[in-house]
């Protein structure tokens, strides 16, 4: 069973996309760490 599941994911920031289609699954009892840029520029 999921805990959070995303399908076709679409976020923008000032009309820049930041994510495009994103498609996600998180099953219970995971630990997950999403690493990346800030969106500072």
């Amino acid at each position: 069973m999921e805990l959070l599941e995303c399908n076709h994911l679409y976020k923008e920031f000032n009309k820049i996309p930041i994510l495009k289609d994103i498609n996600l699954k998180i099953s219970r009892g995971k630990i997950i760490g999403l690493l990346g840029r800030n969106g500072v520029r």
